[in-house]
């Protein structure tokens, strides 16, 4: 598969400050399982809390086509990323044992864990979303953070193809007390068992667990497979194309709705917005990909060549803008 970066993303000094790339991977990641956890637990994702050590690739893409195979590069460990969240319950010799929740505390605790080998480049610097964080780099370890903020949202994702404008972001103060308000948090399974300076996060419920989590490239492939399918079908019906294509009732409400939604998206930057990444990943779960898949699977297990690239096909591509904004705000170099 290829994209086109309008920006260029460099992923060699994500070690020690935050990156357009990490912002992007993460702004993904946050609204991945959002029908899952509804059904769990009535509510999606607050936050995503990874590290830098997650991108490697120690190049710089973009502006210009990027593809699957950069992709790959960038996010090479086959580690699942999984949720830890609200509270459960166990039984255990009839009696109810209250399983630890996961609170303002140890979100501040892993924050301050994550920031306290800064300037080393031990790949622990957090790459988040949902969140929005002040810190001090001046001050000695354990006490850089200075205030942190989560995104106030809707609980509950939006109806498939919904067409409401996403609006600005809301933020509360996310405050740092035990026992206070529960929180879920998407992260990878490496740092959910506590490494990389991640101990707090350890021994927390999961809400979805190793065995049912995704891998983290595969999660980026099926956004972007699924943005360009509605891409593709949105250009076919906007110019009423003749084409006998069978979709799902809801995958077709998508594409009605995504006429209006991405009226210039040939134009626009896809953002990894809630309804976005909920639309893409629902058509890339129920609907064939292989018209908008380079990867021809089926003749690479033949032996044969499996890349479908076209001329056509680069120049009809999804357009990516990832940015640096101030989620990882360090006071000392702002001022």
């Amino acid at each position: 598969m290829i994209l086109k970066s309008i920006l260029e993303s460099d992923v060699s000094d994500t070690m020690k400050s935050p990156s357009a790339a990490g912002n992007w991977f993460s702004d993904i990641l946050r609204h991945t399982y959002d029908e899952a956890l509804c059904m769990k637990t009535g509510g999606v994702a607050h936050c995503v809390f990874s590290c830098a050590g997650t991108l490697r690739g120690d190049s710089t893409y973009g502006p210009g086509l990027v593809t699957l195979g950069d992709i790959m590069e960038i996010l090479p460990f086959e580690v699942p990323i999984v949720v830890l969240g609200m509270p459960v319950l166990e039984r255990s010799s009839r009696v109810y044992l209250p399983i630890p929740e996961l609170d303002g505390e140890a979100i501040w605790a892993a924050m301050e864990g994550a920031l306290s080998k800064w300037p080393a480049q031990e790949g622990r610097f957090p790459i988040v979303s949902g969140l929005r964080v002040e810190w001090d780099s001046r001050k000695p370890p354990g006490s850089r953070v200075l205030s942190i903020k989560v995104e106030a949202s809707a609980e509950r994702p939006n109806e498939p193809g919904d067409q409401t404008p996403h609006p600005a972001a809301q933020w509360r103060d996310l405050e740092r007390r035990k026992g206070g308000e529960k929180f879920r948090v998407v992260t990878r399974e490496y740092l959910a068992q506590g490494h990389d300076g991640f101990e707090p996060f350890k021994g927390y419920p999961y809400l979805i667990d190793d065995e049912n989590g995704i891998i983290m490239s595969t999660i980026v492939r099926r956004f972007l497979l699924g943005s360009q399918y509605i891409h593709v079908l949105r250009q076919m019906e906007a110019k009423k194309a003749d084409a006998q294509v069978h979709l799902s009732n809801r995958t077709s409400g998508i594409i009605r709705n995504a006429r209006d939604r991405w009226k210039n998206a040939a134009k626009r930057a896809l953002r990894a917005q809630r309804n976005n990444v909920q639309d893409a990943m629902h058509v890339a779960n129920r609907e064939h990909m292989s018209d908008v898949d380079c990867y021809d699977g089926m003749a690479a297990r033949t032996g044969a060549s499996h890349d479908k690239t076209s001329d056509n096909a680069k120049k009809d591509v999804i357009t990516i803008h990832p940015v640096v904004d101030d989620r990882m705000k360090d006071v000392a170099r702002a001022t």
